[in-house]
């Protein structure tokens, strides 16, 4: 500790001339700037640009629409269990954001936001499973569309009421949702 004193008064010191002092203070200064730009380097090289970009911003900043638009159309096409497929985007913890749809049908989320009933659905979503979201006349399947470390947006998957689905339909339509997130934020 006492050495760390002394290196400071040392560096405060004005020393013999003033020359002598602001070149101290300005190799100082320097030294301390490129030690902050490295820290700061260091810090963002692991993030990505897509970080913070929500769902809805990224469709649009790569004009990704009607490909999304397009690959929605298909899953409502190759499956006729589905009676819709809705892509929103999830900004925060309720809201929701209707960027896309595909199917004869009204938005299955009219309001745009989960419901308080919603929570343990929403919990699964963060923690990237599928959950079933209840609403009357309904059956809702939603799936995360996850960036590298959040889910940025939910697919909603709206099947017919007379239909059932097969066992392993959630493991399926995971797949699907991270097909999405990678034509999304990663193509």
């Amino acid at each position: 500790m006492d050495k760390l004193l002394d290196l400071i008064a040392q560096i405060a010191a004005p020393g013999k001339t003033w020359g002598y002092f602001f070149r101290k203070a300005l190799s100082t200064i320097l030294v301390a700037s490129i030690g902050a730009y490295a820290f700061e380097t260091y810090n963002s090289a692991g993030r990505s640009h897509w970080e913070q970009l929500p769902l809805h911003d990224a469709i649009l900043k790569d004009n990704k629409e009607r490909e999304v638009k397009r690959y929605l159309q298909i899953l409502v096409n190759q499956n006729p269990a589905l009676k819709s497929v809705w892509l929103y985007s999830w900004p925060d913890a309720r809201s929701l954001i209707p960027v896309a749809h595909a199917g004869n049908h009204t938005n299955p989320i009219p309001l745009g936001y989960f419901l308080r009933t919603d929570s343990d659905a929403v919990g699964e979503l963060v923690m990237e499973q599928c959950a079933c979201v209840k609403r009357i006349n309904k059956k809702l399947l939603a799936c995360p569309i996850m960036t590298e470390n959040d889910a940025w947006g939910v697919i909603m998957f709206e099947h017919k009421l007379d239909q059932e689905r097969t066992d392993d339909y959630k493991a399926v339509y995971i797949a699907l949702a991270h097909k999405l997130a990678v034509i999304i934020y990663n193509e």
